[in-house]
């Protein structure tokens, strides 16, 4: 059995509230069969699925920066170009935002399914306007026009940025 010094415990008794979903927790630091390790969460299961919670979530923002980092990168300049690093940003933000999804499902944590329909179709949307915007900028030329891929610029940071205010305000 491997006990670890938790804070806040003394004498080997973990300090058991309503709150944390315990039904009570042995001197020897042993909580329904798991030992506790420091800064465990004390619910029996949900350590692993709080990792693979927050990997997606780290994966998530990742794609957002993705997205973002090359928009406002370009923000000032006057030829607009949407890069392959913004095409696997939208990749990266539609699958991890499933797959976070799923895994509150699984959890059963209440998920506003209206919300995510939404934002859904604005990630849908920014994936598009990124693919079409980079087969666009792919076929450019000296003497071609610009203003569509200045527009599926515009589309895919702004549709970005209403996701983003989607996922934030929306409560």
């Amino acid at each position: 059995m491997r006990v670890s010094v938790v804070p806040g415990v003394t004498a080997g008794v973990w300090p058991v509230t309503p709150a944390s979903g315990c039904q009570g927790v042995s001197k020897a630091g042993e909580v329904a069969g798991r030992d506790i390790i420091a800064g465990d969460v004390v619910r029996e299961g949900l350590v692993s699925m709080d990792i693979v919670r927050y990997a997606l979530l780290i994966a998530h923002f990742i794609g957002l920066a993705a997205i973002l980092g090359p928009f406002l990168d370009q923000w000032r300049s006057d030829v607009k170009r949407v890069t392959q690093t913004m095409v696997w940003g939208a990749r990266a933000q539609l699958l991890t935002g499933l797959l976070l999804v799923g895994v509150a499902e699984m959890n059963d944590f209440e998920v506003d399914h209206a919300k995510i329909a939404v934002k859904l179709l604005v990630a849908v949307a920014v994936a598009g306007a990124a693919e079409v915007g980079a087969k666009k900028t792919k076929a450019l030329t000296s003497d071609s026009p610009a203003d569509a891929v200045r527009t599926l610029w515009w589309v895919v940071g702004a549709l970005t940025v209403v996701n983003i205010a989607v996922a934030v305000a929306w409560r």
